[in-house]
């Protein structure tokens, strides 16, 4: 059972699940899927990749799949067209993470931005909160991640791809990201 139906809204503890619906193109509701665990779950980003099947990714503060590595950890979940659970992944380090973006590439690889207060596998933190780009392929086996940041805080937030494979990630830096000058503020 599911412990936060019980919880009272205060703050920062209250609960919330996933949830993914399907409809046809006249509206009608194909199926509802909701993903949960003891803790606070947000999805931020979703994509559908060329065979139709459907991919989620944000946050959880609890263990989706295996442990929570900290606070809240990045999740990736995979569903087919038809609404059968493909995979779950759940990554992150011992700080704050949250996946915001999401991009299926024309080959079906998987791509997931958005932020870490920590470094991600074998990445070190270089400010408050960095820039995380990883890459899975469609069986959610994880590629390569990536991890770009400044002294202040940078975030993730789009991501796209070209005919030629190159990846693009789009966001916002306080800092002086890889050899710019910042202007003071939050710049793109």
């Amino acid at each position: 059972p599911n412990v936060c139906k019980n919880v009272t809204t205060v703050a920062s503890k209250v609960c919330s699940d996933i949830f993914l619906a399907k409809y046809d193109s006249n509206g009608q509701e194909k199926w509802t899927k909701q993903i949960l665990s003891s803790s606070k779950e947000i999805a931020n980003g979703i994509a559908v990749d060329s065979l139709g099947n459907i991919y989620l990714t944000g946050f959880t503060s609890g263990a989706l799949e295996g442990a929570n590595s900290g606070s809240n950890d990045i999740f990736l979940v995979k569903y087919s067209s038809d609404g059968t659970l493909q995979f779950k992944e759940q990554f992150g380090s011992t700080g704050d993470d949250n996946g915001l973006g999401l991009k299926v590439d024309s080959k079906d690889n998987v791509y997931v931005t958005g932020y870490t207060e920590g470094g991600l596998d074998g990445n070190t933190n270089i400010g408050n909160t960095d820039i995380f780009l990883v890459k899975y392929d469609s069986n959610g086996t994880k590629q390569w991640t990536k991890q770009l940041g400044t002294s202040s805080s940078d975030y993730g937030y789009g991501v796209a791809s070209d005919l030629s494979g190159n990846i693009y990630v789009s966001g916002y830096t306080s800092g002086s990201l890889d050899g710019n000058t910042s202007s003071g503020g939050n710049d793109i």
